[in-house]
């Protein structure tokens, strides 16, 4: 009993662990998102990505840095997003008229942690 009260508490960890990953987009899939985006289509994603509202009404913009699409993208990622789940990036896309890259982004993420589980499951086999 106590051998499979330790293998639950690892397994526990090891999903807990996982979903950290949520967190985090790696540069691959922005690069994705940025190529399929024209400049004034991510400049406007960025702004959105820092709306507080989950729904874009009232939505006014805001000043964006001059920078490439995959600059922003990535400086939102590493400094600006909060902890928030690549969910955010996928609405705000949703929003804006990119359902394809949301959707295509969230397949992505979600088939990699499916790997990671698998891969996690199989050390207690």
């Amino acid at each position: 009993m106590a051998a499979f009260s330790c293998k639950l508490i690892l397994i526990v960890l090891t999903l807990v662990n996982l979903s950290e990953s949520t967190f985090d987009i790696n540069e691959a899939e922005l690069v994705k998102v940025a190529q399929h985006l024209k400049a004034g289509e991510c400049r406007k994603l960025y702004a959105t990505l820092h709306y507080r509202r989950m729904n874009l009404d009232g939505f006014s913009g805001m000043e964006v840095p001059e920078l490439d699409c995959l600059s922003l993208l990535t400086k939102w990622n590493e400094k600006e997003s909060e902890n928030k789940s690549f969910q955010l990036l996928a609405l705000r896309l949703t929003q804006l008229g990119h359902k394809d890259i949301a959707d295509t982004l969230s397949s992505d993420i979600f088939e990699q942690e499916s790997q990671e589980m698998r891969e996690a499951f199989k050390k207690f086999e």
